[in-house]
């Protein structure tokens, strides 16, 4: 597993920060972060018009083009070399560890948890999928399920 963390900046400020794991794919980070970029923005409204990341994607120029297209007007993707770019940058790489250590220890708990739900259940190995359902009404009318 691997972890994508966007800082939004605006007016020179760090607005928000957003973390979305990614599955380790096969592959370089320049394939990872081309794949990456496509889907993040085609699923939201706004694209900034400069984009820092850690390498370059492959195929930049498409990606860029496809960025503009999005948002009416010339986006840029760039390496941050110095300054503040680079500082956040820094920080995002950061953000980037601390989020997958924690996610580590989270895998390793639920493993465990999972295991315990097994030896108590009596069942031959750990569950894969667990589900759920809600069944509810009023006084038999208007019956509503979930899973």
């Amino acid at each position: 597993m691997s972890v994508a963390v966007l800082l939004f900046v605006r007016d020179g400020a760090i607005v928000s920060a957003r973390e979305v794991p990614l599955p380790r794919a096969a592959g370089s980070d320049a394939e990872g972060l081309h794949s990456f970029l496509g889907q993040f923005y085609d699923a939201t409204k706004h694209v900034p018009t400069e984009v820092l990341v850690p390498v370059l994607p492959e195929q930049t120029e498409l990606i860029e083009d496809y960025l503009s297209d999005r948002r009416g007007a010339r986006v840029r993707l760039r390496v941050a070399q110095q300054g503040v770019g680079r500082e956040l940058a820094e920080m995002a790489s950061r953000n980037a560890d601390v989020a997958l250590r924690t996610a580590g220890r989270d895998e390793e708990a639920t493993r465990t948890r999972l295991v315990l739900l097994a030896e108590r259940l009596s069942l031959p190995s750990p569950p894969e999928v667990i589900e759920c359902f809600d069944i509810s009404h009023l006084s038999g009318r208007e019956v509503v399920a979930s899973m």
